[in-house]
Parts: structure tokens; C-alpha cells; sequence
């Protein structure tokens, strides 16, 4: 899985081959208390957290936030949380 961030202004990539089995873990237990249509900013820190633990904690969350577009972070989270299993490369279609 990758995912592109712009880190002092330049785009940077990162890639993962292994996500570990705390994320969905904790994801779990996140949808049973979350409303993933109305995210507080707490909440969403958390999700962000658990990006950053699928890769390894190469990034930070004020990393993520700021190397991301804002059209683009919900989108972003979703597709690395919610890795579609028919696509496991976590590529973007």
C-alpha cells in the first residue's frame, strides 16, 4: 500500500507491504462508538493514528494532516483503513 504526502514541500511516498492486526483492532472497536459521517476532530486523530501505525509510524500525524490535501483526507483515511480486499495493494482505481 502507498500513500503520497507532501513533507516540506515536496511530495514524498510511502509504502507498507504489512499492516498490523492492532489496526483492525482498533478500528473495530472505533466503529462501534464512531458516527464516520460526523467525525470530531478527537475522532479523527484517531483514525489519522491508525494510518500512521499501518506504516510503520514513517509519518506523524501533523504530517499526515499537513502533506495531505484537505479535499482529499477523509478519502485518504478511508482507503487505507477500509483496504478494499480485491484491490490489497490499497492502489487507488
Amino acid at each position: 500500500m502507498n500513500i503520497a504526502l507532501r513533507i516540506n514541500g515536496e511530495e514524498k511516498i510511502f509504502t507498507t507491504a504489512f499492516i498490523p492486526g492492532l489496526v483492525l483492532r482498533k478500528l473495530a472497536e472505533y466503529q462501534l462508538t464512531m458516527d464516520f459521517r460526523r467525525l470530531s476532530p478527537d475522532e479523527t486523530d484517531k483514525l489519522v493514528e491508525l494510518v500512521c501505525l499501518s506504516f510503520g509510524n514513517q509519518f506523524t500525524l501533523d504530517e499526515f494532516y499537513n502533506g495531505v490535501d484537505r479535499r482529499e483526507l477523509m478519502t485518504e483515511i478511508l482507503r487505507i483503513l477500509f483496504v478494499d480486499i480485491n484491490d490489497p495493494d490499497g492502489k487507488k482505481k
